[in-house]
Order: C-alpha cells, then structure tokens, then sequence
C-alpha cells in the first residue's frame, strides 16, 4: 500500500511554505511553525524535540510590543516573540516567531491548541507531510539549511509520527531548486 499523507505541515522558514500550501489549497489548519524564522535545522529539531516548550518558557522571552525603539516597526508589521538562545532581541526582523506575541492570551491559546493538535496526529499516526522551504534571497541563514541534514532531523520523528519530510531551497544564481525528500514510513503489513 502506498503512503500518502492526510497532513500537509508547514516548519517554516518563514511566511513562504505556509502561503504555498495555502495557495495550493492543502492547508487544513495553521502549523504552530508555518510563519515561524527557526534560522537553523537545530531550532526546528530543538522545538519538536522539547514539545514546543520554548513557546511556554516566559522568562526567556523578549516582546517587540515593550521595546520603544520598534515602535514603529510593531506599527507596521506587529508585534514580535524573541526567544533566549535562537534570536538577538535587538535585531526585529529575526525573531523566531514574527507574526506572534506570546505574552497576547488569545495568540497563546492558538499555540497551546496547536500543540494538542499535534500530539492527536502523533499519538494516532495520521500521515503527515512536513514541508520547509528556505528563500536564499530574503534568508541569510540558508547556507545552515542543507535539505538531507533537516530530513535526518526529522528522522527522529518518525517513530513518533508517520511522518515523511519534503524540503525546498530556492538559489539565486541558477534556475533550479535542491529538493530532497525523506522516505515515507514503512507501513506494517
């Protein structure tokens, strides 16, 4: 029998994956990730591993909305989450998570709703695709973001999940993409 995924899931990096799958109508619901800049394969493998508990760990946050010299920044883009140990809370366009505000009640809830999410796809093996795709032009961590490596990443999970991983690095100097796909799980007879 063929593996297909029920769940298409975006791990960012960026906006960029979660528009895609959105355009092409396959997003049945928001990725706790999908908008998220995890910068390097060890942040995204650092977030499933831990559950998310980076999101819940408060004293190791740091909001735009309370930093007066990104007002006008909060302005025109909202309000930011800086988490300890991935980003630098002076530099506003490198937050981990760009489009959230944690220390916002309902943006919380939104998280924590996420996760049992993914703890029901877990704990019930529905096939789930996770998709990332780095941009070279606007992502100045690409070179981290070697595909096979993040698809051995996401390995781990696949005794977790049944899961399979397809990633995307667009370049700007050739006409191409690197695509690498991890293999579907093995289905038990």
């Amino acid at each position: 029998m063929k593996w297909f995924p029920k769940i298409i899931y975006s791990v960012g990096i960026r906006c960029t994956t979660e528009i895609a799958i959105s355009q092409a109508q396959l997003k049945k619901f928001s990725s706790l990730l999908g908008s998220a800049n995890m910068k390097i394969p060890s942040n995204i493998n650092s977030m499933l591993l831990s559950n998310f508990n980076h999101f819940f760990n408060f004293k190791n946050h740091y909001y735009s909305r309370y930093n007066k010299d990104m007002k006008n920044l909060n302005s025109k883009y909202g309000h930011r989450t800086f988490i300890d140990n991935f980003d630098d809370p002076s530099n506003y366009h490198e937050a981990s998570l760009p489009h959230h505000d944690l220390s916002q009640a309902e943006i919380l809830g939104h998280f924590r709703r996420g996760i049992k999410r993914l703890e029901y796809i877990k704990m019930n093996k529905v096939e789930i695709l996770f998709v990332y795709s780095v941009n070279e032009i606007e992502d100045r961590y690409r070179d981290a973001f070697n595909v096979r490596k993040i698809n051995e990443l996401f390995c781990e999970f696949h005794n977790q999940f049944n899961c399979s991983t397809i990633g995307l690095i667009s370049t700007i100097n050739s006409n191409h993409a690197t695509i690498a796909l991890s293999p579907p799980p093995l289905k038990s007879a």
